[in-house]
C-alpha cells in the first residue's frame, strides 16, 4: 500500500505544540471504496501526516484532494488542544511527499478571484 505524506506546521511556533501516538483516522471513499488511512503527528509545532492509501495517483486533483484531507485532520485536532488551553493556533500544510520520496512544494490559490 502506498504510503504518503502531507506536512507543514502551527502558528504561532511558542505554543510548542506536540502531540503524537494517535490512532489513525480512516477514511473511506463511498463510490469507490478506497480507504485512506491519516496519522497527525505535532512535534514542537511541526506537522506530519502519514497517509497509507490503497492506491496512489500522481495527478494534481488527487494530491490536492489527499492535502486538503490531511489539512482537515490537522485542523481538528490543533482547534481542539488550542481551544483546551484557550489560545488560537493556525495550521499551514505546504508540503507533499510522495511514494517515490519526491518533496513537492503546496502552493494555495483560490481560482475563483479575478484580477482586474
Amino acid at each position: 500500500m502506498p504510503t504518503v505524506y502531507v506536512m507543514g506546521y502551527v502558528e504561532p511556533k511558542e505554543l510548542k505544540l506536540c502531540l503524537e501516538g494517535l490512532t489513525p483516522v480512516v477514511w473511506e471513499d463511498i463510490k469507490t471504496k478506497e480507504r485512506y488511512s491519516y496519522l497527525v503527528t505535532i512535534l514542537d509545532c511541526i506537522v506530519s501526516v502519514e497517509c497509507v492509501l490503497d492506491k496512489f495517483e500522481d495527478t494534481d486533483t488527487f494530491i490536492s484532494q489527499l492535502s486538503n484531507r490531511a489539512a482537515d485532520m490537522t485542523r481538528l485536532v490543533v482547534d481542539l488542544l488550542a481551544f483546551r488551553r484557550g489560545l488560537g493556533a493556525t495550521v499551514y500544510i505546504n508540503e507533499f511527499i510522495d511514494p517515490d520520496g519526491k518533496e513537492h512544494r503546496l502552493i494555495h490559490h483560490s481560482g475563483g478571484i479575478k484580477c482586474t
